[in-house]
């Protein structure tokens, strides 16, 4: 790797530590090191190590709390970072990706979830905040509000996030642990916290993993010895229905009515196969089927909460507990 890339990579290793002498200065001129060696690389395998190895030190808690800056969110750094992750993500849903753009794909996830959980905030321009008309004449040369989330969470990523989750994770099936289920589960989970972003353009794409065999094969893989889910089953289990739960309020009675009856029946082979093993084998403590039962029943809760789909759901559940007990 380039002497002035671990020159830069040096710096980061001292935010890990809990008392720092580095300064926005220093880390604005980091981020001009890099970008300057990364626009001189020409071995696309080098960029991803490097993009990689500098979003995984990034991501560390005490490292970003410098990260509020106006500067440092409008640097070109983070340009190139956002660009690159909608690259692997179109990619992801075309071709396969070699190891070093699963690694990054998997890295940068995890920086765009950090920074705009927790380095999120909406920094105002003084003069448009206080001169009514600037307000008024909403110039677009001048920056009134910049954010993490203004910065990643961008139309283009949201359309090809879209065609990711609905045309590839609802119909093909990959590994447990396959880097797909970790990023973009990452991104579903970040999309149900935020507000004020484009999370309408998911709901149909999240619906139809849920209306898959997925959902309801990924509890028959729970192994006896599991303590937590693996990262596919935690996508379907919970990422894609927490979503659907606190994101389609505006759509429920369609989506109760679109999944209810779905979901009855899903629930009759997951209490067939999995509640009677809890209730009769003692000796075994199955921490991540307890849980993943759990989220099932609360989805269940949710989707029976409108009038039509409860009369379905007593009376779907009600004769299928009798038929268990």
């Amino acid at each position: 790797m380039n002497s002035l890339i671990q020159r830069h990579l040096s710096i980061l290793k001292q935010l890990r530590k809990d008392q720092t002498n580095v300064t926005i200065e220093n880390l604005i001129e980091m981020f001009d090191g890099i970008v300057l060696c990364l626009n001189g690389m020409r071995n696309r395998v080098d960029i991803f190590r490097v993009l990689s190895s500098i979003c995984n030190d990034l991501s560390s808690v005490n490292t970003l709390k410098l990260f509020d800056n106006v500067d440092l969110m409008k640097h070109e750094f983070f340009l190139i970072i956002g660009r690159t992750f909608e690259m692997l993500l179109t990619k992801a849903r075309y071709m396969l990706m070699t190891k070093e753009e699963e690694e990054c794909f998997h890295e940068i996830s995890y920086l765009i979830t950090n920074l705009c959980l927790y380095k999120n905030k909406s920094i105002k321009c003084f003069y448009t905040a206080s001169n009514e008309l600037l307000k008024m004449n909403n110039l677009n040369q001048l920056d009134d509000q910049i954010s993490y989330q203004n910065i990643f969470l961008i139309e283009t990523l949201f359309t090809k996030l879209s065609s990711i989750i609905n045309n590839d994770l609802s119909v093909n099936d990959y590994n447990s642990y396959h880097v797909k289920y970790k990023a973009i589960g990452r991104l579903i989970r970040l999309c149900t916290k935020l507000n004020d972003i484009n999370f309408h353009i998911l709901i149909d794409p999240v619906l139809n993993c849920l209306r898959s065999n997925f959902y309801r094969d990924s509890f028959q893989t729970i192994e006896p010895w599991q303590t937590i889910l693996t990262p596919k089953q935690l996508f379907f289990i919970h990422d894609c229905p927490e979503f659907i739960r606190l994101r389609g309020q505006k759509r429920q009675d369609e989506i109760s009515n679109l999944l209810c009856k779905l979901f009855i029946e899903y629930s009759k082979q997951i209490f067939e196969q999995h509640l009677s093993m809890l209730l009769h084998d003692k000796g075994i403590f199955n921490l991540a089927k307890m849980q993943a039962i759990a989220w099932h029943a609360e989805f269940l809760n949710h989707l029976a909460l409108t009038p039509k789909s409860r009369v379905h759901y007593i009376t779907g559940m009600n004769q299928h507990m009798k038929d268990l007990l």
